[in-house]
């Protein structure tokens, strides 16, 4: 398989997944790489009218985990670890988030990424977080 075609894969899978049929994110994939668009609704909002932090966990997760994966073909890797620090928190338009990786070490079928860090942005203000990410083989 090439990795072109394992990134339409991992891009088919992910849009499968029963949880985006509502929220409909968009993902893009490429080597060590993936972009991951959604668009705010109120429906994802909480009491306190801004946005859940299960959708900046979402998108900051599936962002780390489809980059990881983009890089190994022969197994899925799932998410062991993962830390959100959210400093401002958004109600409306589009959030995009955006993922390099790069795999760091490989022992006995466990994977270790660097720490990752990133910024969920927005047209006028930006949700930044800041998270760890350790990937296992299943």
């Amino acid at each position: 398989m090439t990795s072109e075609a394992h990134w339409r894969d991992l891009e088919r899978i992910y849009l499968a997944a029963p949880i985006n049929r509502n929220l409909r994110p968009r993902m893009i994939i490429g080597d060590g790489i993936c972009t991951v668009r959604m668009s705010i609704s109120d429906s994802m909002h909480h009491t306190a009218n801004a946005l859940h932090g299960s959708i900046y966990f979402k998108m900051l997760d599936e962002a780390a985990l489809f980059a990881a994966n983009s890089l190994e073909p022969e197994v899925f890797m799932l998410t062991s670890s993962f830390n959100t620090y959210l400093t401002r928190p958004d109600s409306e338009g589009v959030l995009f988030c955006e993922r390099k990786a790069k795999l760091s070490i490989k022992i006995d079928r466990r994977l270790f990424l660097k720490r990752l860090s990133t910024t969920i942005k927005k047209k006028k203000s930006d949700a930044a977080v800041d998270f760890s990410f350790v990937a296992r083989f299943c």
